[in-house]
Formats: C-alpha cells, structure tokens, sequence
C-alpha cells in the first residue's frame, strides 16, 4: 500500500478525535438506545450524541437524566449532533458521598 494512503488514514482519524470530559445526561432514549450528554467542556457548548454500546458496564447498559457521566468523544456529525460520544463511564453515586 502506497505510504500517502496510510498517511491520509492516519491523519484522517487523529482530526477525528476531540477529547474527554465530565458532563451530565441530558437525555436518554431507553428504547432506541440513545442519548444525548452535556459538558462545559465541550466546545461552543456543544452536546454529544451517545449510542448504548459506548457505555462502559457489565449487562443492561443504559443512562439516566441527569447522571454524571464521564466520557471522550469524537467530532463527528451523528443525527445533527457535532460530537458523537466513543467511551462512556458513569459515576458511582454511592461512592461519591
């Protein structure tokens, strides 16, 4: 494969990535399977797009409203959203009190 090929891949999926932040769940679409998460982190005050395979747990994965979630995403244009959300970790609310 010609070395500009795989060049262009590479540089294609480093302007790709967008970076990792702590934000809340705005919303979740239990049914579909999909949400939408909010953080001051990311630009313009974007909202990111997070599809139930991206979260990061053992059996039933899901969010909730209002859930502190941390997360990296990808500058992408997923159903009008820039950010589309690759890796998803939840908080512990036990834990944190």
């Amino acid at each position: 494969m010609p070395s500009w090929i795989a060049r262009g891949s590479h540089e294609r999926k480093a302007h790709r990535m967008a970076g990792k932040a702590v934000g809340m769940v705005e919303t979740y679409n239990e049914e579909e399977g999909w949400g939408v998460v909010a953080s001051p982190a990311l630009p313009d005050g974007a909202r990111a797009w997070v599809h139930f395979s991206a979260i990061e747990a053992e059996g039933y994965r899901s969010l909730r409203p209002g859930q502190r979630v941390e997360f990296r995403y990808l500058k992408a244009d997923q159903d009008g959203y820039r950010y589309r959300v690759e890796w998803l970790r939840t908080f512990d609310e036990s834990k944190e009190h």
